[in-house]
């Protein structure tokens, strides 16, 4: 881990003691802090993360498509508390129902950068990996 940052994971409640175990796990580096937080987008929290956020780091979350709206509003609500954030999202596509993510994105005016890497796979086959750089205009 960089030295000198705070991360803070999030997930549902079902997996906190996977979570806590790879925490007390790590081994972080000098000034850094390691923290874990239940945060179920359809019912989050009055205040999601007090502290400025630089990066959030969505990885493969979209394949529910029922989820994908909370998934967008609680996006939302962290960039409009921390405008210079950037949200980096990784995902293997699986469900033509994906699309609606990009969508929903896309109306919430997040302005994005996209590449993918290919990856090796079982059985001599390759998995394409999706990243998504998103942001907000700034001054708006």
């Amino acid at each position: 881990m960089l030295s000198n940052c705070s991360v803070l994971l999030t997930d549902l409640p079902e997996v906190e003691d996977i979570i806590t175990r790879n925490i007390n796990a790590a081994q972080l580096a000098p000034m850094s802090s390691l923290q874990y937080q239940n945060l179920d987008w359809d019912d989050p929290p009055d205040e999601l993360c007090p502290q400025p956020i630089e990066l959030i780091l969505v990885s493969d979350c979209t394949y529910n498509a029922d989820s994908l709206p909370a998934l967008v509003s609680t996006l939302d609500r962290l960039v409009r508390t921390s405008p210079e954030a950037i949200i980096l999202v990784a995902l293997k596509r699986r469900h033509d129902s994906e699309t609606a993510f990009f969508d929903l994105m896309q109306s919430a005016e997040f302005t994005v950068v996209q590449d993918s890497v290919e990856i090796p796979s079982q059985h001599d086959d390759v998995d394409e990996i999706e990243f998504y750089c998103y942001s907000r205009p700034t001054g708006e």
